[in-house]
């Protein structure tokens, strides 16, 4: 898909959930698209999922028929959304079955008309393998600088220890089944303290 860039920059949007975390480099060569230049807008630092203290967090469990929403504040504007999804920690392969995006309203809340269905490869779902990560496609749309994404992952099978991003300062949530093209938040909770 060609997007066209705006004020010559598209936003390459960098991921952490608990089923996928990124890097904060700009992506490699593959991943910019024709005719525009891709820059990081957000990233988080990586664990191994296990355990934390003092938490009902499930990242050392994993997840099983859930959706996590985090809640990404973007640095960088543009046309164009890409995630990336990171399986860097995991012992296994993950199957991930539908990624949104969305502008955020308020809490799990998304802009209504802002809802994007990620692809990968030109599929919905896919599985990320251990030690892995991969580039969603891009999907048009336009996001200001300094403005809160919601990205949203469903995972239907057992994930084992998750990679993830503890003690974080922004809030993310879960919810039960496939919550991920639910614009009004109500399928979500917000995740315990210290768990992303």
């Amino acid at each position: 898909m060609r997007l066209r860039p705006s004020a010559a920059t598209r936003l390459a949007l960098t991921t952490v959930s608990a089923v996928a975390l990124s890097v904060t480099q700009v992506p490699h060569a593959s991943a910019h698209g024709p005719g525009g230049k891709w820059v990081a807008a957000w990233g988080a630092s990586q664990v191994a999922g296990s355990e934390i203290p003092g938490s009902t967090c499930p990242a050392g469990s994993g997840l099983e028929n859930r959706t996590v929403r985090n809640v990404l504040f973007v640095s960088a504007g543009g046309a164009g959304v890409r995630v990336r999804l990171a399986n860097t920690f995991g012992t296994r392969p993950v199957s991930v079955d539908q990624v949104t995006v969305a502008l955020q309203r308020s809490g799990a809340a998304a802009v209504p008309g802002t809802l994007r269905t990620l692809t990968f490869d030109g599929r919905r779902d896919t599985t990320i393998a251990a030690g892995e990560d991969l580039f969603s496609d891009p999907v048009p749309m336009r996001v200001e600088a300094l403005s809160r994404l919601l990205v949203s992952v469903h995972v239907d099978e057992a994930t084992g220890p998750v990679t993830n991003h503890p003690f974080t300062a922004q809030g993310n949530y879960l919810a039960a089944g496939d919550a991920a093209g639910d614009t009004s938040g109500t399928p979500y909770s917000d995740t315990p303290a210290g768990c992303w």
